[in-house]
């Protein structure tokens, strides 16, 4: 179980009437760890929002830094053959 707010809507129907109930209610974290304890339940694990937004950011950073990367090492290659014929000219 989760904690957070929740809303019980039951419906009872008898042999005697017929019954409504509406409550609104929340449950602590320290309530929840407790009823999950237990029962025997394990808390699915959730990354909050800034967490999803920090690892997004690292990966599109991630993703710069190798398109960088790999368009300046295809610069400098292409640079390269002319860099070294002006070399050996002047060490001539």
């Amino acid at each position: 179980m989760d904690p957070g707010d929740y809303t019980l809507d039951l419906l009872i129907t008898g042999p005697h009437g017929r019954w409504h109930f509406k409550r609104n209610f929340s449950i602590l974290t320290e309530q929840a760890n407790q009823i999950n304890k237990k029962l025997g339940l394990k808390r699915s694990f959730t990354l909050p929002w800034w967490a999803w937004l920090l690892i997004g950011l690292a990966l599109a950073g991630l993703i710069w830094l190798i398109i960088f990367l790999w368009k300046r090492r295809r610069r400098d290659d292409d640079e390269e053959p002319t860099t070294r014929r002006g070399r050996h000219q002047h060490q001539r």
